[in-house]
């Protein structure tokens, strides 16, 4: 988990400077590619962020669970279905990592929620750019 929050962090200095260094650059850069490049920056630690959220009680449970005393008095079925729940909300929670960042990319990305549009729709909305396709005899 460190190592993860770790490279995210680098990842993210290193576009930062990569910013800067191609506007140094260019003397003239177009709002469209700060906007692009801002998208980038906001999907990047909204993901990092939620996988944190989402992950982080699994790695808990998983540490704190090699330290649970089985010996302390109390019902032993009590314990085991605490247990059950714990692995259940911490599996639900990996789920829901990975539907959140379907709906991020949805969110943020101007391209990939054009292109489900165009999915689901076959097409035929208006205003959804269709794909020259051509055919070619070999």
């Amino acid at each position: 988990m460190v190592a993860i929050i770790t490279l995210n962090i680098l990842i993210a200095l290193r576009l930062r400077h990569q910013k800067k260094l191609q506007k140094e650059m260019s003397d003239h850069k177009s709002k469209e590619k700060d906007k692009q490049q801002r998208q980038i920056d906001r999907m990047l630690l909204a993901a990092t962020a939620c996988f944190v959220v989402f992950v982080l009680p699994q790695i808990i449970f998983d540490y704190s669970e090699k330290f649970w005393d089985k010996g302390t008095s109390g019902s032993n079925f009590i314990r085991e279905r605490a247990r059950h729940v714990m692995v259940m909300t911490c599996s639900t929670l990996n789920i829901f990592n990975h539907a959140v960042n379907f709906i991020l990319y949805v969110l943020v990305a101007q391209k990939f929620r054009a292109e489900i549009v165009r999915l689901f729709t076959c097409g035929r909305l208006s205003g959804i750019k269709k794909r020259n396709t051509t055919l070619t005899k070999t």
